[in-house]
């Protein structure tokens, strides 16, 4: 693969690297270790300037020199991203030569920031000083598995001034009260993980232009409602906000869930909207997603009180989303239950005729699964899932048709949620179907649903990309697991 000769080496664009496995406080300091030489030598025999973009598993520690020589053979890159480094003198010797690295600061305009430690808040820091241009922010800590222990107080804002996060990170603007215009005017997509946001206001809320923000995601950060509250004012309500992600665990109060209700009344136009809630009384309102039906062609949402149930539309709102949004293309949400040994119910029925109006759905995903009932035990993982398979056939037979009941554009049904996305494996938690057709002995075709695999969907289907997403809740499917000898006298829960 490294020889010289090879000719598809100077086509390679983006280069992941994903450590195996991803939960990497798995994976010890030697095998760390062995990976670098390979990296170094993968990256050494690159042809220089031909990546767009580096990614690297970003809690486990990067070889210093093998990053510089990164930064210095490739100067195209479109993505600048600080991680953790194995040693703390990246920024120094980046400074020493500032004027080679001219061209990379000019030409790059979107950082990603992962990080768990001061250093790698400095680094980000150095990279967002020295870019003329940022279109893209993505930051994401994870001080809660970094080499020293910071209390939330002080890595979050607080009432009287930045906390350690921000006071780093945007040192170069301090003090923030002074600031009269927000210093990063093209920006246009920002994503926050983990990030307090509480008192937002005398932070980003200076930093940011969000009345130019096309691309919003929140996810996991703390007082999330009090961004939403922000936002909901005249002065810093977006304009043109294409797409919105809110990951986040709600209060007693569902004071999130309010907010995101009255966000999405006042502002216009979302194409993709993801929302993922956790200790969440009730679904997000129909009403404020209906708003957006004109635009509206990804929609994810899922909501739960406890991680054991998810909570479902009434089957009136479910109506009224799918006559209301007919331009969506990918559906993500919890269906009401049923059981897959007999006749569907009522509420099932009313969900599977209502996206009957959605004549542009490609990508169908239930985050439920039917269940077992009335048998006490599961049954096995081949039975289950012929008969989900042939359920899928049965929604795929009800979607619309354009001339021929063999032609619609539906072509993925899932159901379930994986827990390997990040790895991009397959997941023993979720079974996709693919539309397909069959000639019968009648020589006629018909509609016919076939398993496919998580990762050759992306290629088979491009456009279902709401299965690449993490939800906070993962079901499990309700087949009987001989590995661990289930007990079937137990009652087996509807999921």
């Amino acid at each position: 693969m490294l020889k010289s000769t090879n000719a598809g080496l100077k086509w390679i664009r983006v280069l992941r690297i994903q450590m195996n496995e991803f939960r990497t406080n798995d994976l010890s300091d030697a095998d760390n270790s062995r990976a670098q030489p390979v990296i170094r030598m993968l990256i050494d025999h690159l042809p220089e300037n031909i990546l767009e973009d580096f990614e690297w598993s970003p809690w486990l520690a990067f070889d210093e020199e093998t990053f510089l020589i990164l930064l210095s053979r490739q100067r195209r890159l479109k993505w600048l991203t600080a991680f953790r480094l194995d040693g703390a003198g990246a920024v120094d010797k980046l400074e020493a030569s500032a004027p080679y690295y001219a061209d990379l600061y000019k030409n790059c305009s979107k950082l990603a920031v992962y990080p768990d430690s001061v250093p790698t808040l400095e680094l980000g820091r150095f990279f967002l000083s020295n870019m003329n241009t940022l279109t893209e922010l993505i930051l994401h800590t994870n001080f809660s598995h970094g080499p020293v222990h910071y209390p939330t107080r002080e890595l979050n804002d607080g009432p009287t001034g930045p906390g350690l996060v921000n006071r780093t990170l945007f040192q170069h603007l301090l003090p923030f009260d002074k600031i009269i215009d927000p210093p990063f005017v093209h920006l246009r997509s920002i994503r926050l993980v983990d990030v307090g946001l509480r008192h937002c206001a005398d932070t980003y809320g200076r930093l940011v232009d969000f009345t130019q923000i096309e691309t919003l995601r929140i996810v996991k950060c703390s007082g999330a409602d009090a961004l939403l509250s922000l936002l909901c004012k005249s002065a810093h309500l977006p304009r043109k906000l294409r797409c919105l992600e809110i990951q986040h665990n709600d209060n007693s109060d569902n004071d999130a869930l309010t907010a995101i209700d009255d966000f999405l009344c006042l502002v216009e136009g979302i194409e993709d909207l993801y929302i993922d809630l956790t200790s969440a009384k009730a679904m997000p309102s129909v009403d404020s997603i209906i708003k957006h039906g004109k635009t509206l062609e990804v929609l994810l949402v899922h909501a739960s009180e406890n991680l054991n149930d998810e909570l479902v539309w009434t089957n009136d709102d479910f109506q009224r989303l799918c006559s209301s949004a007919t331009k969506l293309r990918q559906i993500s949400c919890a269906w009401p239950p049923t059981s897959i040994l007999r006749t569907n119910s009522p509420s099932w029925d009313t969900y599977q005729f209502s996206i009957r109006s959605l004549s542009h759905l490609i990508t169908l995903h239930i985050s439920t699964f039917p269940s077992c009932s009335p048998l006490k035990a599961n049954l096995d993982r081949s039975m289950y899932t012929e008969l989900l398979r042939w359920q899928s056939g049965q929604l795929f037979l009800f979607t619309p048709f354009t001339s021929l009941p063999t032609h619609s554009s539906l072509k993925l049904i899932a159901f379930g949620v994986s827990d390997k996305i990040p790895s991009r494996q397959d997941s023993n938690n979720q079974l996709i179907f693919l539309r397909s057709t069959l000639t019968n002995a009648d020589g006629r075709e018909e509609v016919t649903a076939v398993p496919v695999s998580w990762a050759p969907r992306q290629y088979i289907e491009p456009r279902s990309d709401v299965l690449d997403y993490e939800l906070s809740r993962r079901p499990k499917i309700p087949i009987r697991d001989y590995a661990s000898y289930m007990d079937e006298d137990e009652d087996d829960d509807m999921v």
